[in-house]
C-alpha cells in the first residue's frame, strides 16, 4: 500500500527539530554557567546553575586547587582537564589570568582541585539540560534502585578523589579504587543498620 504525501511529510519531519535555539543554548551555557537556561527564561534555574557553578569554581580557586591545562600525558590528568573545561569561560580566564597553576601540596588544595573539576562537570550537565529544554523535550528519567544510585556516585566521586587527592597514576588508580570500596562498603554497613532499627 503507497504511502500518502501527507504520511510521508510527517515520516520524514524528525520529532524534535533541530533549531538555531537547540544550537546557541548549550553554547551559551557552556560559556556562561546558567545562560543557557535564562535566554530560555528558565530564570530561576539559571540563576541557580549560575551560582552554584561560579562558587564552586571560585571556591576552588581559593583553597589553591589546581586548574588542569591541556595535556596528552597522563589519562588521569586529562580526564581533570575535560572536567575543569566544562567551566567555559571562567576556564579560559582562569588559565589566562594565570589562576589555580601553583602546585601547592596539602589538603586543602587537593579539595580545592575538587571543586573545581566539579563545578566544570556540573556546567557541563547543564549545558546538556538546555539543550534538551530547547528541543523541547520532556524530561528525561533514570529509574535506579537505591544501590545502583549509590555504586553509581561511588564511581564518579572515587574518580575525581583519586585524579585531585595523589599525584602519579598509579597512586591515583589505587586511592580511586580505595574510595570506590570504602563508599560501597559504606552503603552495604548502612543498609544493614537500616534494616537492624527497622525491625
Amino acid at each position: 500500500m503507497a504511502k500518502t504525501s501527507t504520511e510521508k511529510t510527517a515520516a520524514s519531519t524528525p520529532e524534535y527539530p533541530l533549531t538555531r535555539q537547540a544550537i546557541v543554548a548549550p553554547i551559551v551555557g557552556w560559556l556562561i554557567p546558567g545562560a543557557g537556561h535564562i535566554m530560555q527564561k528558565r530564570y530561576v534555574r539559571g540563576v541557580l546553575l549560575m551560582i552554584s557553578v561560579v562558587a564552586m569554581f571560585l571556591i576552588g580557586l581559593g583553597m589553591n586547587g589546581r586548574v588542569y591545562g591541556p595535556n596528552g600525558g597522563d589519562i588521569l590528568e586529562m580526564l581533570g582537564f575535560v572536567g575543569d573545561l566544562g567551566a567555559g569561560l571562567l576556564y579560559f580566564l582562569a588559565m589566562m589570568m594565570g589562576w589555580g597553576q601553583a602546585l601547592a601540596a596539602h589538603a586543602t588544595a587537593d579539595y580545592g582541585k575538587t571543586f573545581v573539576i566539579v563545578a566544570g562537570l556540573l556546567n557541563f550537565i547543564a549545558a546538556a539540560d538546555a539543550h534538551h529544554i530547547a528541543l523541547g523535550k520532556k524530561p528525561v528519567t533514570i529509574n535506579l534502585s537505591h544501590f545502583s544510585a549509590a555504586v553509581l556516585f561511588a564511581v564518579f566521586a572515587s574518580i575525581v578523589f583519586g585524579i585531585t587527592q595523589r599525584s602519579t597514576t598509579m597512586e591515583q588508580v589505587r586511592y580511586g579504587l580505595y574510595c570506590f570500596a570504602l563508599f560501597v562498603g559504606g552503603v552495604f554497613v548502612a543498609g544493614w543498620a537500616m534494616w537492624l532499627l527497622r525491625r
